[in-house]
């Protein structure tokens, strides 16, 4: 999955932790991002109809934020392993569309 740069521009909720959160966030937001795989969460936010983006660090959270239907797994925290991380969860997950964050940047 690639991004368009207008759905690069929209705006979103970061750091949904807690179902309300993301119930709430239907003003306004145009996607939700949680940091981590909750099960509660992740049904409150796909239950909106926003761009879903469910944080995921190893291979079994990858599959679990899958299975949760998220639009997108946020590689969280990516900076822990660098590009190496990413590149290694590609491998398993080649049609998964992943967002790295948390200590990205150019220099890594």
């Amino acid at each position: 999955m690639t991004l368009t740069p207008d759905q690069l521009r929209r705006v979103g909720i970061i750091a949904v932790v807690r179902a309300p959160s993301a119930e709430s966030a239907i003003a306004g937001a145009q996607f939700l991002v949680s940091p981590g795989v909750s099960r509660s969460v992740a049904q409150s936010m796909t239950h909106t109809g926003l761009t879903t983006m469910i944080g995921a660090l190893t291979p079994s959270e990858v599959m679990a934020a899958v299975d949760l239907r998220a639009d997108v797994v946020k590689i969280f925290p990516a900076g822990i392993a660098g590009p190496k991380l990413v590149a290694s969860l590609r491998g398993p997950f080649p049609d998964v569309a992943m967002m790295p964050t948390g200590g990205v940047s150019t220099a890594n």
